[in-house]
């Protein structure tokens, strides 16, 4: 857009329009100014308001997902034990800024009773936590997506360079040439999808589980639920294999009681042999 000397020539609208699909510029004022500049510092404003918007994203997620685990009575205990590779992220963080060592206070403690002079360092931990989940996101993304394609052009070309020979080529140096091309093409793709995704903010960032509360129950006590149901299917509602259970749980009949039901069926059967007939010795000796 700006390959000539004259900024007269420069097509500022073009590049405007282009560089707004990733990057979020304002609407109108940008293109005007620009031509006060070389190409150089244009590029050098740009990287910087983006800079400033990646960090804007990244304080805005991370000042939801803080809430969201304050309200959660969350503690840093949790994120140290935690599988959640989010929760790691803010732990291991956290951990890099605050130089004294970490009591049960602070580790115990849920993160609205945290000391004030603390919470700067956890707010900060935070943003670099979701800053890095996103860029990791992000990348796995564009490898994922993209490899997948780069190995199923890498097999047609396999297939198809014994044919080279024929135009007096050596089909495995033309494979090594075009196959080293075709990986630079694919570092070059992978590197212009993240550049064009990093800025966006997603609509939904996956929200790591809470902890799930344990239920203390008095040993030999058993759940009401389970109280309320029958043992056996009644009579008369034997449901099909894969119809609703007749106990109301809303699983098919199969994943349910039926093996229940038929365990149950083969204690209540009890074989009963016939009595023996008098053959024929029998009735003639009498």
């Amino acid at each position: 857009h700006c390959i000539t000397d004259d900024p007269d020539e420069w097509d500022l609208k073009g590049l405007h329009s282009e560089l707004r699909t990733f990057v979020p510029l304002p609407a109108e004022g940008f293109p005007s100014e620009w031509r006060k500049f070389s190409p150089e510092e244009i590029q050098e404003r740009v990287q910087e308001h983006a800079e400033r918007a990646y960090d804007a994203i990244n304080k805005t997620l991370a000042a939801q997902f803080y809430q969201e685990a304050v309200q959660r009575e969350e503690t840093l205990a949790h994120f140290k034990t935690a599988t959640d590779p989010l929760w790691k992220l803010v732990f291991t963080s956290f951990v890099n800024q605050y130089k004294d060592e970490l009591g049960d206070e602070i580790l115990e403690s849920p993160l609205r009773s945290i000391p004030e002079q603390v919470q700067p360092q956890l707010e900060q931990a935070f943003q670099e936590a979701i800053g890095a989940y996103r860029d990791r996101q992000t990348m796995l993304r564009a490898v994922d997506s993209l490899w997948v394609r780069y190995l199923t052009d890498l097999a047609i070309l396999r297939e198809g360079i014994g044919l080279r020979a024929f135009g007096q080529q050596n089909p495995l140096v033309a494979f090594r040439k075009e196959g080293h091309e075709m990986y630079q093409v694919l570092l070059g793709q992978i590197q212009s999808q993240i550049a064009r995704q990093i800025l966006r903010a997603p609509v939904a960032l996956a929200t790591p589980r809470p902890r799930q509360q344990l239920r203390t129950r008095r040993p030999g006590a058993q759940d009401r639920r389970h109280q309320a149901q029958p043992s056996t299917v009644p009579s008369g509602k034997k449901p099909g294999r894969n119809e609703p259970c007749w106990c109301g749980s809303g699983k098919k009949y199969k994943h349910c009681h039926m093996q229940q039901d038929l365990d149950g069926r083969k204690d209540s059967v009890t074989t009963v042999r016939p009595p023996k007939t008098p053959g024929r010795r029998g009735r003639r000796r009498r």
